[in-house]
């Protein structure tokens, strides 16, 4: 089945679903205690709906900041474990997709 972090409408980052569930929740540790409305807006179809997908597209710039620090931090604290070199191709992956991303373009 698999699941998708989507960035933007038509913009998505899709894994199968022992890799989405990886990422879902490394991210959702680096947010849990500084940005848990960051959290819940972008887990609300995770979390709410049951659905398979993290969804940013309604997050604001300074949300979405927010979200892909959280993404850089789970990433290092990953980088870390014996299994990241399985997965370090795929945090590439969705760190160059959510670099992409016009929220980002203009807050440096």
């Amino acid at each position: 089945m698999g699941g998708t972090i989507l960035v933007s409408k038509g913009n998505g980052f899709a894994t199968s679903t022992v890799d989405y569930d990886y990422f879902a929740e490394r991210i959702r540790a680096e947010l849990m205690s500084k940005h848990p409305t960051v959290l819940t807006a972008a887990y609300e179809p995770l979390d709410d709906g049951g659905m398979m997908f993290i969804s940013l597209e309604a997050l604001d710039g300074e949300s979405y900041r927010i979200f892909v620090e959280a993404t850089k931090q789970a990433a290092l604290k990953a980088a870390t474990d014996a299994s990241f070199s399985t997965r370090s191709a795929l945090w590439r992956q969705l760190h160059d997709m959510l670099q992409r991303d016009a929220r980002l373009r203009g807050s440096r």
